[in-house]
């Protein structure tokens, strides 16, 4: 036999659509695997809401690494994974003899979790559990922020330039905006903004339509922006460590 057919046991189709604090369940799915470069143990942690208007939704992924290569290293370990047992009600005393019967234990206890956006190597912005903390009484408690648009066309995400900049980081954006014009004009030999008056560019597109002369000035290469590449590390993990298979 395969299964027995259950309406109860579905795919609610509720995505969690805001960052914020969310009271979750730790769901079946959860798993024990290890990471692809140093073949630590890590528990991928899978939440579903319990209440609230995301109730039924999904927050997955939430990867904890046990590390113990030295002895700071292994105490941070032991400090992360008691966070976690803490925020679940678990009593002080229980013996953790290995990673599956921690797994056991979180299988099926409820917490708080806190989740902001995160942006992937693939370009899409996620939820990311930032802390985990007991049970919130008065109920979960989405905060607006939806997920920033992540500049790729087949994003389902939209207006990372105004609400990403505005919520976050709006006199930086504006900066990098006139460096990176600034830097057009210095670097790219075609004038920058006065492309047009530049005699090498008009001997380029002589003859040619206005409109292309408009895209070329479009086109031309922008500075990256690297201050806000996602490089910290919260959870006191090692750089191996951060490079990880996702579980499907």
């Amino acid at each position: 036999m395969l299964f027995t057919t259950n309406s109860n046991d579905v795919f609610s189709g509720t995505y969690v659509e805001e960052a914020g604090e969310y009271n979750v369940k730790v769901l079946p799915t959860t798993t024990l695997t290890q990471t692809k470069t140093n073949g630590n143990p890590m528990i991928t942690l899978n939440y579903e809401v319990i209440d609230g208007k995301y109730q039924g939704g999904q927050i997955r992924y939430d990867n904890q690494t046990w590390v113990d290569y030295d002895q700071e290293a292994h105490a941070q370990s032991i400090k992360r994974f008691n966070t976690l047992l803490k925020a679940t009600g678990i009593k002080d005393g229980i013996k953790i003899e290995n990673m599956q019967q921690l797994v056991n234990l979180l299988i099926g206890s409820t917490m708080s979790i806190k989740v902001d956006w995160e942006q992937g190597n693939n370009g899409y912005y996620n939820l990311r559990v930032k802390q985990h903390n007991p049970v919130l009484p008065s109920g979960s408690k989405p905060n607006g922020v939806k997920a920033p648009d992540s500049g790729n066309s087949n994003s389902s995400n939209n207006g990372f330039n105004t609400t990403f900049n505005s919520t976050y980081n709006t006199p930086q954006g504006n900066q990098n905006s006139q460096w990176g014009n600034n830097q057009s004009q210095s670097q790219n030999g075609l004038g920058g903004q006065n492309g047009a008056n530049n005699d090498l560019f008009n001997d380029l597109f002589a003859g040619q339509p206005q409109s292309l002369k408009d895209q070329a000035l479009a086109n031309q290469d922008q500075p990256v922006d690297t201050a806000n590449l996602p490089f910290d590390n919260p959870q006191g993990q090692s750089a191996g460590d951060q490079i990880q298979e996702v579980p499907f």
